[in-house]
């Protein structure tokens, strides 16, 4: 069984922005949707030039513009996607992933303090790292015109929201990329993938909702062998649109190693609500949450797209901060069956 080269994997940078409260105000338990919405709607207003059309397809600039690159990427026409689980949706390069809140829950939202700060993380694929100064423009707007909700909704109206600011934009290991403190913002590349060596056993924690399709459906049960192979052919969508070009992962070899695995999960569902303002109805969208284990010796061989994995995310609404999750090592003994 061979290990997984964590160089062919594609490119990552993973950030995390820090806000703060203006003033006191009211946020969803879960900010991804809102996030999302938000950072989606300044980023078109930051660098849409024709912006008396009502969609990006048709448009000269589409293929060199941030808003669809990062948003609403094209579907090409390219056989390689079909062979890798992707048909009519490419998956976005930005992905999200709010952190826990800190303030007095209540209800169904958080009461937060003016001063409290907010944590967002932030990753970027391939060639979409290019357009970090426009993540970071589109952060700092979108912290302003606000993502709270009213006492009895969600807001219609932008301007009624209490604002935000950016603080910051630092790397994983402190660097720091943006300082609202001084409007200094300095450019980074991609960062290689924590480099260590597989434990004998793992916990994933699932930080955030997973929405994994299993047989056309989102699972309310999964396997080791649905969420490496989520991830295998995640990281070849990703490489074929954003990064070498072709896929990067032979997903036969992950499928095998994965089958030799003894996995334990104990997962539930939680469903996350939330407002959709271009439809203008609310949604409920089902993930799993807890924990799953995994041990044996084919650990090894799916070790490094299981860390690639941590920052890339997994399952369905990367963009809007699904499917986020832990490593930790556990105790070496192996619990369950293989792949359960």
């Amino acid at each position: 069984m061979g290990v997984l080269d964590a160089n062919a994997l594609p490119a990552l940078l993973t950030l995390q922005a820090t806000l703060r409260a203006a003033e006191p105000q009211r946020l969803a338990p879960f900010l991804g949707p809102a996030l999302h919405g938000a950072l989606g709607r300044a980023m078109y207003r930051t660098v849409c030039v024709f912006a008396h059309r009502q969609s990006c397809p048709g448009c000269p600039l589409q293929n060199r513009c941030a808003y669809p690159n990062l948003f609403a990427p094209a579907m090409p026409v390219e056989p390689t996607l079909q062979q890798v689980g992707i048909r009519d949706t490419a998956p976005r390069p930005l992905v999200l992933a709010p952190e826990p809140l800190t303030g007095v829950r209540a209800g169904g939202s958080w009461e937060l303090a003016a001063n409290t700060r907010i944590g967002v993380r932030v990753t970027l694929v391939g060639r979409a790292i290019a357009e970090l100064p426009f993540v970071v423009i589109a952060l700092q707007k979108a912290a302003n015109r606000g993502i709270g909700i009213a006492t009895d909704g969600d807001f219609t109206d932008e301007s009624q929201r209490p604002g935000l600011e950016l603080v910051s934009v630092a790397t994983q290991d402190g660097r720091l990329v943006y300082d609202g403190t001084c409007d200094h913002y300095q450019a980074i590349g991609p960062e290689p993938l924590p480099r260590s060596d597989p434990p004998r056993a793992v916990e994933i924690n699932f930080l955030t909702p997973l929405r994994l399709k299993v047989n056309g459906k989102v699972a309310s049960r999964i396997t080791a062998s649905d969420l490496c192979t989520a991830l295998a052919r995640r990281a070849n969508a990703l490489s074929v649109l954003y990064g070498s070009g072709t896929p990067c992962i032979d997903e036969r070899t992950i499928d095998e190693s994965a089958a030799n695995l003894h996995g334990v999960a104990r997962l539930s569902v939680q469903h996350v609500r939330r407002y959709s303002s271009r439809q203008r109805t609310r949604m409920e969208w089902p993930g799993l949450v807890g924990t799953m284990r995994l041990s044996g010796d084919a650990l090894a061989a799916v070790w490094s797209l299981l860390v690639w994995g941590e920052q890339a995310q997994v399952g369905k609404a990367t963009g809007f901060g699904f499917g986020r999750y832990a490593l930790r090592a556990a105790g070496a003994e192996a619990g369950g069956s293989a792949g359960q």
